[in-house]
């Protein structure tokens, strides 16, 4: 979880990430997003999905899905992206006011790219 230096103690995170890497040569995108995947479907009570796209490779190849929505708490407009490689899986959430759809994939591939780094042969 990140937040600015100079941020207010109650302030909200700017970025949240979970990272984790392993052997996921298996991993397919319906294991994330099914009905019993990693991310639910029904967002009720957390906020109001606006969109959902899928955004090509991730950091390192793969697939990345993400998503925009607006916090119930905060009324805050948010993005979140979570991919999924042959060694990584990743799921990033930001404040996304203003974003357009590149704009957030971007960022979720610089972030991502930030905790990882490709393997040696």
């Amino acid at each position: 979880m990140y937040v600015a230096e100079d941020a207010p103690a109650d302030a909200a995170a700017e970025y949240l990430v979970a990272v984790t890497t392993g052997d996921f040569h298996q991993m397919r995108e319906s294991y994330v997003y099914d009905g019993n995947g990693l991310v639910p479907e029904d967002t009720a009570g957390v906020g109001f999905v606006h969109d959902t796209w899928p955004a090509g490779a991730c950091p390192y190849g793969g697939w990345m899905r993400c998503l925009r929505y607006t916090e119930v708490a905060t009324g805050t407009l948010r993005a979140m992206c979570v991919w999924a490689d042959k060694g990584s899986l990743g799921m990033v959430l930001f404040t996304a006011a203003d974003k357009n759809q590149e704009a957030v994939e971007e960022t979720a591939r610089s972030v991502g790219a930030d905790f990882l780094r490709p393997a040696g042969d």
